[in-house]
């Protein structure tokens, strides 16, 4: 943890993030990259409208997962990558949420399966990836929140995360 502070959450302590602030999961890419079914669930806040900052990413230059805000306030943009898509993302999908209010986000991938659903609230909003292609695969990063793992570390965008869980 570098620079996040813990502060009062959902109902349990929460972990502030922003300007500079990050909370790296050691470990975390040998889990993700070895687990056929997979589960991320965090719950999210922001507390100011800076511009866009990751929440979540995992991603190395070509394969993994990337969540932010995007620079549009009322979007939740997550792009991925797989080992075949040449530095690049594969795909990003934006998903409108209102700023000011908690947001659960979950992305499941199913035993077997190549793709990762994205569920808002409790609702199914997109559908992750192409086949042919393994987000989670052996070239990830560990898990970033707050901050990316390609540099974006500086924005004064602020968040609160709360009760996030892989499994």
């Amino acid at each position: 943890m570098s620079g996040a502070s813990f502060v009062s959450g959902m109902g349990s302590t929460a972990v502030q993030v922003g300007a500079g602030d990050f909370v790296s999961l050691p470990g975390s890419a040998s889990v993700l990259s070895s687990a056929d079914a997979l589960t991320i669930a965090l719950w999210f806040l922001e507390t100011n409208d800076a511009p866009s900052a990751p929440l979540f990413d995992c991603r190395s230059f070509d394969q993994g997962l990337h969540i932010y805000r995007g620079v549009s306030a009322s979007s939740l943009t997550t792009c991925w990558g797989a080992a075949d898509s040449a530095f690049g993302p594969v795909g990003c999908e934006s998903v409108p949420v209102d700023t000011g209010d908690w947001h659960h986000l979950i992305f499941r991938r199913s035993e077997g399966a190549e793709l990762v659903e994205l569920f808002v609230d409790g609702a199914p909003r997109a559908t992750l990836g192409e086949p042919g292609f393994d987000i989670f695969g052996p070239l990830i990063s560990d898990v970033l929140l707050g901050a990316g793992n390609l540099g974006d570390f500086d924005s004064p965008k602020r968040f609160l995360l709360d009760e996030v869980r892989v499994y």
